[in-house]
Order: structure tokens, then sequence, then C-alpha cells
């Protein structure tokens, strides 16, 4: 497949795909489709974990601009961006793509993989996103509050393929992260005249 022409800006416009596999330590009872109970039990643990002060609204804080969490969750966009300026939020910069499987329960031992993606600023966290998960496993996760470990997490490319650049056991993180752009989605899968959307999971348009 030849190149295709882009936009310089799109070239600038990066992020990394991570899967995460995690495995239960204890029996896993999670709901049919797991992306808010992903999502909600990291959002808790993180603010936990990197909040700097503990009560305090983000909107309020003086340390917003340089706090991890404002960042993540309470994203604001850069005054010269030319598609946001106007906007008082900008999208986060993460996404938490849930296994597609209906499968609720996850006996001792079992493994559990999800796709974690970071754009831009937010690959740089990564370490803080992978400290959240591990405290995650000992937090619990759904009903009965399962607890879990994380042995493996691979950084992957677009077409699924990677390696493993944080091992549980000795708790290490490798700098390896496969970088994406906008060029790579382009020149992966040309985009067709028409085409129709088929939603896998529940969706929410604002």
């Amino acid at each position: 497949m030849s190149d295709i022409n882009f936009p310089p800006i799109l070239g600038s416009f990066q992020w990394a795909i991570f899967r995460l596999t995690i495995e239960a330590r204890t029996a896993l009872h999670l709901p049919a489709f797991k992306g808010s109970t992903l999502r909600g039990a990291f959002g808790q643990v993180f603010r936990r974990a990197v909040c700097p002060i503990k009560g305090q609204q983000c909107s309020g804080c003086p340390l917003q601009d340089r706090c991890v969490y404002a960042y993540i969750f309470e994203t604001i966009p850069p005054p010269n961006d030319p598609f946001l300026r106007e906007k008082y939020k900008a999208p986060h910069p993460f996404i938490i793509r849930p296994p597609r499987e209906a499968r609720e329960d996850f006996a001792s031992g079992e493994p559990l993989a999800f796709e974690l993606v970071l754009i831009g600023q937010a690959i740089d966290y990564l370490p803080y996103f992978v400290y959240t998960f591990m405290e995650m496993g000992q937090t619990g996760l759904g009903k009965g509050r399962g607890k879990f470990f994380l042995p493996s997490i691979e950084s992957i490319g677009l077409d699924g393929t990677g390696e493993i650049i944080y091992q549980g056991a000795p708790q290490q993180l490798r700098n390896r992260i496969i970088l994406l752009n906008g060029g790579d989605l382009l020149n992966y899968a040309r985009v067709p005249e028409s085409f129709t959307l088929r939603f896998l999971s529940r969706v929410r348009i604002k």
C-alpha cells in the first residue's frame, strides 16, 4: 500500500496502545460489559494515588496546571490549540478498551486482557497508569471486590503485535513503547467513500 499525503499536524499527533493482562487472585465477578467497571475503578484509585491535595476540587486547586490527575481527568485545552481554543475542557487523553467477551466469572488464576490507549503527553504518564492498575488489584474489582495481579503489559502496533514492556514478577517497566501517529493510521487502512458503524459496546455521543 502506498503512502498517503496527510496534513503535517497528523504526523505530530501521537498515541500508543497497550495490552494489559490481569490474572485473578480470587474469583472475579464482572458485568458482561466491563468498560464502566474498569474505568470507574481506575478513576477512583488513580485520584487516590496521584492527587497531591486530597479532597480539593481540581477547579480551585493551585496545582491544577501541574497535576497528573487534573491533566488526565480534568483536561484543559492548550490556549493556542486551533481545534479546542473555544472549549473549556478537552477530551481525556486516554481510552480503556474493554474485552469484547461477555463472560462474567473468572476463577483464581484465570487471565483477562484489555487495552489502554494513551494520547500525546499522557504517554509520558504510563508509570502512573501501571501503578494505578497494580493498586486496583489490591483494592479489588467488580462484585465482591475480587483481587487480581498484573503479570504483563505489551506495547502493540495497529496490527495487534508488539512486545512486553512490563512484567509483574520483577515489576520492571521498559521504555520500548511503540509510538503511532496519524500517518500510521492513514497508511494502515484506507478510508472508503462510505462505511457502516456497528457499535460493539455502549456509546454516548455529545
